[in-house]
């Protein structure tokens, strides 16, 4: 599909080829809600493939480059989930529950823009990131998911829950390296890894 799309748009210009993009690695109702019409200057379509995938790839995929599946022999990946998140959802609002998600994870997005790492995946209070993939940096995989974890930590220290002045929120963060595979699957929704850990391991929540 993904080679389809590129082919059909090979002769577009930069911001053509940016927004075609786009609208086919997104589903149906995604694309139309992103509003990438005639008007927009491409900076839209830019920063919302940059966060679907990983710059390297975005990069690659625009210049019509082929992105294939690689095996890693080593890569750290990060999982973090909220403490207690079930019974916080039971007692406030769907609304509430979206807003603090939103201010939690961008301040840890604030925090994984200033190393060499790559937010995977958000799954309702779940937070996946990882390093060393798709751009291998030798083993500074390690200490720069380490000083994500810390410095998440401190961000921590300081946030109270929104709908919830005074509370703090508690987050169990872990981390595991090793070998990982990571690829586009043929319906892009982002970039994947995976390994015998991550496809097995299930978190849970209190």
């Amino acid at each position: 599909m993904l080679r389809r799309l590129l082919k059909r748009h090979a002769g577009s210009s930069t911001n053509d080829s940016t927004r075609s993009l786009v609208h086919g690695i997104l589903p149906e109702n995604q694309g139309k809600s992103c509003r990438l019409d005639d008007e927009d200057d491409g900076g839209k379509a830019d920063r919302l493939l940059s966060q679907l995938l990983p710059k390297y790839v975005a990069a690659e995929l625009k210049a019509g480059r082929e992105v294939s599946p690689k095996s890693y022999a080593t890569a750290t990946v990060l999982f973090s989930d909220v403490v207690g998140f079930t019974k916080m959802c039971s007692s406030s609002t769907p609304l509430e529950v979206v807003n603090m998600l939103n201010s939690v994870y961008s301040g840890f997005d604030a925090v994984i823009n200033k190393h060499e790492a790559y937010k995977v995946a958000t799954i309702g209070d779940a937070y996946m990131v990882v390093s060393g993939v798709p751009e291998e940096n030798g083993k500074r995989h390690i200490a720069h998911i380490a000083d994500i974890s810390l410095e998440i930590m401190q961000f921590l220290a300081d946030y109270e829950v929104p709908h919830r002045k005074g509370q703090r929120l508690r987050c169990r963060l872990g981390f595991h390296t090793g070998s990982v595979a990571a690829g586009l699957p043929i319906r892009i929704s982002n970039y994947k890894i995976s390994n015998d850990k991550i496809s097995n391991d299930k978190i849970s929540n209190d």
